[in-house]
């Protein structure tokens, strides 16, 4: 049988690039050029292999490369990371693939359409669900909040028991504590605080005009079904998590006491941030 090294090297490569793309939502946004020369080192290593009959273990060694190349990831527990979830997406594709075409006898292109797009939902779908489930561990994020050319570097406590949307935009809201985000606030919204007036809402309203991505959070609580929560949109919140920084758009709502008996952290972050 003939075997065309040339087409072999073209397909993987795209292959190989789509796979990477489809991971790079779940691990971490990688350049181009990378996740492209990944791609071309993955395409021609599975060239090696065929041309020069090697065995698994080098399909194996090529295939690590590959991915610390596209995500360079900086921890053990982040390249076991990496690899799962690349390996997770090639077998969901592959397999995909073959029962669609075994089955349907579409067009190879329709075939790698479909599954890809099956891989990446089903992707998605777990691992928003792994997300939820770990974390309900419960653990402590830095977090860096922009306003107006402004930042605030924090400590925030995932709670699954936040979660809070702006009305309005349908962002995640993090509640912060007043006194360590009040730098962040125009002179005029951070004397109500501190006087104890911020539920005045004729005060606040006067206080508040001009403030740009100011918000009034509605809430429900044990004891208080029609709360209110004062706040406004940063600019940009990052987040790190697991050696990647996330950086999303949310609402800050502002709590005018402690959140932590001993100070460990400041805020409160919406789980909805990390999926």
């Amino acid at each position: 049988m003939t075997v065309y090294i040339d087409i072999i090297f073209i397909l993987n490569f795209f292959m190989d690039m789509l796979i990477f793309y489809i991971s790079g939502k779940f691990i971490v946004k990688t350049a181009p050029a990378r996740l492209i020369l990944s791609s071309l080192f993955g395409a021609f290593g599975y060239c090696l292999i065929i041309v020069n009959d090697l065995g698994n273990i080098f399909a194996i060694i090529v295939m690590v490369i590959s991915a610390v190349i596209c995500f360079r990831p900086q921890s053990i527990p982040a390249l076991i990371k990496t690899i799962f979830i690349t390996n997770t997406v090639s077998f969901a594709i592959g397999g995909t693939a073959m029962s669609l075409y075994y089955n349907t006898r579409f067009a190879p292109l329709i075939v790698l359409i479909i599954s890809s797009a099956c891989a990446y939902i089903a992707m998605k779908f777990l691992m928003r669900h792994y997300k939820m489930i770990t974390l309900k561990k419960q653990t402590i994020h830095n977090i860096t909040i922009y306003k107006n050319g402004s930042k605030k570097e924090l400590k925030a406590l995932t709670d699954t028991g936040n979660s809070l949307y702006e009305p309005t935009g349908k962002l995640p809201v993090i509640i912060v504590e007043f006194n360590e985000i009040k730098d962040l606030l125009p002179y005029s919204v951070a004397a109500l605080f501190l006087s104890g007036e911020e539920n005045d809402l004729e005060k606040l309203m006067i206080a508040a005009s001009g403030f740009n991505g100011f918000r009034l959070i509605p809430y429900s609580s044990l004891g208080k079904k029609h709360g209110m929560l004062i706040g406004f949109e940063s600019d940009m919140t990052e987040i790190e998590e697991e050696g990647r920084t996330i950086a999303k758009k949310s609402v800050i709502g502002i709590y005018n006491g402690s959140l932590s008996e001993d100070g460990a952290y400041c805020a409160l972050l919406n789980p909805e941030l990390l999926a």
